[in-house]
C-alpha cells in the first residue's frame, strides 16, 4: 500500500539523477542555486543540452533503463527471430505455390492414371474432353493388346476380317471339325481299329470312293503295313491342314491388297477425269472439281461413308427412279428434241427439276401418262427442253 503521508518527490532531483529529496527540507539558498543552475543550463548550446539530457537519462534511469533495455533487446531479438521464421515459411509457401501453379492439371492426371498422354491441352472444358478421348483411346489399345497377347487367335481373326475375309470361312479352316494335329493315334495291335479309321479318312480326303477305300485298308491290314500307312497319312494330313490355315490368312491379305490397288487405280482415273473439267455436257470450274471429287470419295463419318453415300441414301423412290430412267435412256432425255436448239443452262434446269421433291405437273403432259393415271406430277422433259 502507498504511504499517503510520504513527502512529494522533487522533479529536479529526478531530472538531475539524484535521490529523491523532500522539497520542504531544502533551504532557500539551495533552491536558488538549483534555479540558477537550470537557467545556466538553458543558456548553453543545444549540443551540450542534449549531452546533459542523455547523461541525465542514463544516470537517472540506470536501473530502470537497464531493465527496459534488456527486455527490449530480448523482445526485439525474439520478435526478429519470429519474423524471420514467418518470412521463411511465407517464402517457402510462395515457392511451393509457384511450383504448383506451374504443374498442369493434365500432368497431374497423367501421374494419377499412369498413362503418358501427350499433347497440348487447354485447361478448359474442350481441353478436358480432348484429354479424356485420348485417355480412353490409350486404355482401349492397352486392353486390345493384352487380349491379343493372351489370345493370339483373336488377333488373327480380327486381321482376317479387316482384310475382307468371311467369319465362316475363317472358322472352317482355323477350327475344323477334325484337327489332325490333335489326333494321338496309338501303335500296336491293340490300336488297329483307330489305325484303320485314320487310314480310311486319309484315302477319303484323296477323293477315293468308299468301296475302294475299304479294299485299300483291308490290303494294308493283311500285308502288315496298316500302322505305317496310317501314321504316314496322319502326318501328311496334319501338314496340309497347317499349310491351309497359314495360307488362308496370307491369301486373304493378298486379295485385300489387290483390291486396294485396283480401287486406287480406279479412283485415280476418276480424279484425272474430273480434273479435266469436262464431264459430259458439264464444264466444271476449278473449285467445283475438287468439291465434286471430295463429295465422291472423302469419308464424312466414322462408318467410312462419303457425302455421296449419304445423299444417295436420302433419295426417295421417285428420285431414284428418275435417275435410273436416265441411265435406261442413256441420258438421251437431257438432249434437245430434233430440230430444236438447247438453250444454255437448260440441262441444269432439267436436273434441278428432276431432283425437286415438290414437283408440279407440266402444262402439257404426255397423253399416255394421263391415260394411265400414274404419270401425274411427272415432268415431260421434252416439253421443258423445247421451251
Amino acid at each position: 500500500m502507498p504511504d499517503n503521508n510520504a513527502s512529494p518527490l522533487s522533479i529536479s532531483s529526478i531530472l538531475d539523477g539524484g535521490p529523491p529529496v523532500n522539497e520542504e527540507e531544502k533551504t532557500e539558498e539551495e533552491l536558488k542555486a538549483e534555479k540558477d543552475a537550470r537557467l545556466q543550463s538553458a543558456d548553453q548550446p543545444q549540443e551540450d543540452s542534449s549531452e546533459g539530457e542523455e547523461s541525465g537519462e542514463g544516470s537517472g534511469g540506470e536501473g530502470e533503463g537497464d531493465s527496459e533495455g534488456a527486455g527490449s533487446e530480448e523482445g526485439e531479438g525474439a520478435g526478429s527471430e519470429e519474423s524471420s521464421k514467418e518470412k521463411g515459411e511465407e517464402g517457402a509457401g510462395e515457392e511451393e505455390g509457384s511450383e504448383d501453379e506451374e504443374v498442369s492439371i493434365f500432368a497431374t492426371l497423367n501421374e494419377k492414371t499412369g498413362y503418358e498422354i501427350e499433347g497440348e491441352f487447354e485447361e478448359n472444358v474442350d481441353g478436358v474432353v480432348e484429354y479424356s478421348d485420348k485417355l480412353a483411346d490409350a486404355k482401349a489399345k492397352e486392353i486390345v493388346k493384352n487380349t491379343f497377347d493372351e489370345y493370339p487367335i483373336a488377333k488373327t481373326f480380327i486381321e482376317y476380317l479387316k482384310n475382307g475375309g468371311k467369319p465362316q470361312q475363317f472358322f472352317e479352316i482355323q477350327h475344323p471339325q477334325v484337327n489332325y494335329s490333335e489326333i494321338q493315334m496309338g501303335k500296336g495291335e491293340e490300336n488297329k481299329e483307330s489305325q484303320k479309321e485314320v487310314l480310311a479318312h486319309y484315302y477319303a480326303q484323296k477323293g477315293i470312293d468308299n468301296a475302294k477305300v475299304t479294299q485299300l485298308v483291308q490290303l494294308a491290314d493283311e500285308t502288315g503295313t496298316l500302322e505305317k500307312d496310317a501314321l504316314s497319312g496322319l502326318e501328311e494330313m496334319t501338314t496340309v491342314q497347317r499349310a491351309a490355315q497359314a495360307d488362308q490368312i496370307k491369301t486373304q491379305e493378298l486379295a485385300f491388297q489387290k483390291q486396294k490397288d485396283e480401287d486406287k487405280t480406279y479412283w485415280g482415273g476418276i480424279q484425272a477425269h474430273v480434273n479435266t473439267g469436262k464431264i459430259g455436257l458439264y464444264t466444271l470450274p476449278q473449285k467445283a472439281r475438287s468439291e465434286f471429287y471430295n463429295w465422291l470419295t472423302v469419308p464424312v463419318n466414322k462408318k467410312g461413308q462419303t457425302q455421296r453415300n449419304l445423299d444417295m441414301a436420302a433419295l426417295d423412290e421417285d428420285e431414284r427412279l428418275m435417275l435410273e430412267y436416265q441411265v435406261h435412256k442413256k441420258f438421251s432425255v437431257l438432249q434437245a428434241p430434233a430440230g430444236k436448239t438447247k438453250a444454255k443452262g437448260k440441262t441444269d434446269d432439267v436436273i434441278k427439276t428432276m431432283l425437286n421433291k415438290k414437283k408440279k405437273p407440266a402444262a402439257n403432259t404426255s397423253h399416255a401418262s394421263e391415260k394411265a393415271g400414274a404419270g401425274a406430277g411427272i415432268v415431260d422433259l421434252n416439253t421443258i427442253l423445247s421451251g
